[in-house]
């Protein structure tokens, strides 16, 4: 059942498309003409103007940092050469230079191509990184000028520059290493003498002055390895490192991570003229994980201890420095429904759990964790008793609104932020001030803002908004957290990026040259309030096809994800829509939902999926079809399904399970039975199969396989090391052996994001036509 309270266009284009029209309720007769193809001959657009052209939507700037003082934004971007590399460019602040092109992959090594290993090749696609050239740096504190870390075809170059008088830079770059080995996960010390990384799997640091370098750990092997996030670490809880370095850059605090007992998967990457073969220790559900113990390291190298603390079968969850005394920790339960929050005091040895979060369901993670300095505290008069460690972290809101609140604890005293305003992370904390600055949320967690939160010692809370909730934003701050770089876009606008200090007040806006996309005619949006069979509110949104006809029905292409943490209604930019428009464009309708269990909701929202994969998500989306048959310009008929990942799952039950309407749909990248997918996450939702073994049965689309009889595309990358290749395998054959017909598109060494512009023209030109073959009149 569903109810609609309202259809309307996004508020700022309401008048612009009045001439347009509105979805509305069907009256009267069904219309029965259809979208033909004529219509839609002259696109304005193609895949080639999307995937080839770098202004399509502008040269927008990645990887942007500010400088350790603030003196300077650095950023990264194209270096003019093609074929998406990136170089590093500084813009200095308070100044009306133009950024400047401080370095090319070119100026560090020649015009030789970079070589990377398979290890630093799979953790950029954990980290979605799809482009070349420079594509990491960091700044690094030094006694004179500014200093960045940059690792690049296996080594590491250390380079000074200076602005002189002119606004010109002197540079010198330095190689700090010289073996080919890849250096992984590099960071500066932060009195910047030294940098530690990772390389072998062994953990290394270089004094900078004298390029001395010095092995931490020498014993890594096939199994063992120091210094590095596991593949569930990176993968699934947002830890991509293994190591930390004290505040006084006295001491090193590093993972020792054992795999032995981590089932090995075998990956292969098939290309048009060899395979290449990968043994990967993967935890599918069920399995065994790796075991993590913590190390410390001295600099001095006097000695290292302690000999590791041991997590059993806890997962490592954070770690790092509380002060130069403490190191911390986020200790997870293998059920992820306890996550304790721990200090141990390198000097006396005494650890103590200073927090324990609870969940029925599961505790969730976050980077919202920061310590003020300790306090010593009486008890009964004594002088001196012990001492505490005041901190900042945030809570899920269990009753009312979406996402959290903020907490201040000292001691046992625990002051919570005003709970009208939601928050969705911390961006930074100014100890100095007690003033914390975050992320919030509007009522329905479709857009963003960033707001200051300034607490006394007596719990009073003072909010100032920095900037409101009308779009979407993201912000990252320097370190005393003096200034903001602020990444701002809404559903019709490509994201923009400026600099802003701590009271809101705009430093710098990177400059932008017309793009492509602003010469277009915009989309006409209509967001949606649905209602799940609960009562439960869903945010729906429907594009209309572009130059619609009156009297016209159209085809719609559905777009789901629907899995645990994505959010797609959302007042954001993001990288489907130019598909979205390419679409419309070719005369379909798009329709997206977030059904129970989506990301950015209130608690009881988002742990309604728990124990319900493939039941919850295929309910709510047929609220959104039982939508759509209500307006007058859908084919009802000619409705498609379109998912990647947990998209891709979703629709393939609903392409297989019985009570679905959908005429045709494309699963990329699909988990088809989830005993094939990872620890952390499967069984964070629906267990181990051992226990629930009738879950995993009703969630796997095998079970259904049987049901499909319509037309339906599977997609996957052969070198999959997310989504393993084998689950459009296992899905293939049963489909096979049933005797059913479907399409498959294999893309031989390419995995989960198929990267690659000619791959990606590929991908979204394969799914286009598709379904014009399907749901497109062509007459």
């Amino acid at each position: 059942m569903f109810t609609i309270h309202r259809i309307k266009p996004v508020a700022y284009m309401a008048l612009f498309f009045f001439i347009g029209g509105c979805a509305s309720q069907k009256t009267g007769a069904p219309i029965t003409t259809q979208v033909t193809m004529q219509h839609h001959e002259q696109q304005q657009i193609s895949l080639e103007d999307i995937f080839e052209d770098p202004n399509f939507i502008g040269d927008l700037p990645v990887g942007v940092q500010l400088s350790p003082d603030g003196a300077f934004v650095s950023f990264l971007r194209d270096d003019g050469l093609g074929q998406n590399q990136k170089a590093l460019w500084v813009k200095a602040l308070g100044q009306t230079s133009q950024p400047q092109r401080l370095l090319t992959a070119t100026d560090l090594i020649g015009e030789q191509q970079a070589a990377l290993s398979e290890e630093e090749r799979m953790r950029r696609e954990r980290q979605r990184i799809a482009y070349g050239g420079i594509v990491e740096y960091q700044w690094c504190s030094t006694p004179s000028g500014y200093a960045v870390l940059l690792p690049f075809d296996g080594q590491l170059f250390y380079v000074q520059f200076e602005q002189d008088s002119k606004g010109h830079y002197q540079i010198n770059s330095q190689q700090l290493t010289d073996s080919k080995d890849a250096k992984i996960d590099p960071k500066c010390s932060p009195d910047g003498q030294h940098v530690a990384y990772v390389s072998g799997g062994n953990l290394y640091t270089v004094h900078i002055a004298s390029r001395q370098i010095q092995a931490v750990t020498e014993d890594a092997n096939d199994v063992k390895k120091y210094g590095i996030a596991e593949f569930v670490a990176q993968e699934e809880m947002g830890r991509y490192t293994g190591f930390w370095w004290s505040p006084d850059a006295k001491h090193l605090l590093f993972t020792e991570v054992d795999e032995r007992r981590v089932d090995v998967k075998t990956r292969s990457k098939i290309y048009a003229d060899r395979t290449e073969t990968y043994a990967q220790r993967y935890p599918a559900a069920g399995e065994e994980n790796a075991k993590v113990k913590l190390h410390i390291y001295n600099l001095d190298g006097t000695k290292r201890g302690p000999s590791g603390l041991i997590l059993g079968e806890q997962y490592l969850a954070r770690a790092g420095w509380a002060d130069k005394n403490h190191i911390f920790f986020q200790a997870q339960s293998r059920d992820q429904k306890r996550l304790k929050l721990v200090l141990f005091n390198i000097k006396n040895k005494i650890m103590k759990e200073v927090k324990r979060f609870d969940d029925d369901a599961w505790v969730g993670l976050n980077n919202d964790l920061y310590f003020l300095p300790s306090q010593n505290v009486s008890e009964e008069g004594e002088a001196s008793t012990q001492r505490i460690h005041p901190f900042i972290w945030t809570e899920e809101n269990r009753s009312i609104g979406p996402t959290r609140h903020i907490i201040y604890q000292y001691g046992e005293q625990v002051y919570r932020s005003p709970l009208h305003i939601h928050v969705h992370h911390i961006v930074a904390f100014d100890r100095e001030n007690l003033t914390v600055y975050a992320i919030t949320v509007d009522d329905h967690a479709k857009s963003r803002g960033l707001h200051a939160f300034r607490i006394s010692t007596t719990g009073e809370w003072t909010v100032k908004t920095l900037i409101n909730n009308h779009a979407w934003i993201d912000a990252v701050a320097n370190a005393s957290a003096s200034q903001f770089i602020v990444t701002e876009s809404d559903v019709q606008k490509p994201s923009h990026t400026r600099i802003i200090n701590h009271e809101g007040q705009e430093q710098y806006q990177f400059p932008k040259k017309q793009a492509r996309w602003d010469t277009l005619k915009p989309l006409v949006i209509h967001d949606i309030d649905l209602k799940a069979d609960d009562g439960t509110h869903l945010n729906g949104r429907l594009i209309e096809p572009q130059n619609r006809e009156p009297g016209v029905t159209y085809p719609v292409m559905t777009y789901v994800y629907g899995g645990p943490h994505a959010q797609l209604v959302t007042n954001q930019w993001t990288r489907r829509l130019p598909f979205f428009y390419y679409m419309a464009e070719r005369g379909y309708g798009i329709f997206i939902m977030d059904n129970r269990g989506s990301g950015g909701r209130e608690h009881a929202f988002t742990r309604s999926i728990k124990n319900r994969f493939g039941d919850i998500e295929v309910r709510d989306q047929s609220v959104g079809q039982a939508y759509l048959k209500q307006v007058d310009w859908v084919n009802t008929t000619r409705v498609g399904v379109f998912g990647w990942s947990y998209g891709g799952y979703l629709t393939s039950l609903l392409m297989m399970q019985e009570n679905t309407s959908f005429a045709a749909g494309v699963a990329v990248a699909p988990v088809t039975d989830w005993t094939l997918y990872d620890t952390h996450y499967t069984e964070r939702y629906i267990g181990t199969p051992q226990k629930n073994e009738a879950i995993y049965t009703n969630a796997s689309v095998l079970t259904y396989a049987h049901q499909l009889n319509k037309p339906f595309y599977l997609i996957h990358g052969m070198a999959d090391d997310n989504v393993l290749f084998e689950n459009s395998l296992m899905l293939a054959q049963k489909l096979q052996e049933l005797g059913t017909v479907f399409s498959f598109m294999a893309y031989p060494g390419r995995a989960h994001g198929l990267a690659g512009t000619n791959t990606q023209k590929h991908v979204y030109r394969s799914i286009a036509d598709f379904f014009d073959q399907h749901l497109r009149d062509t007459k």
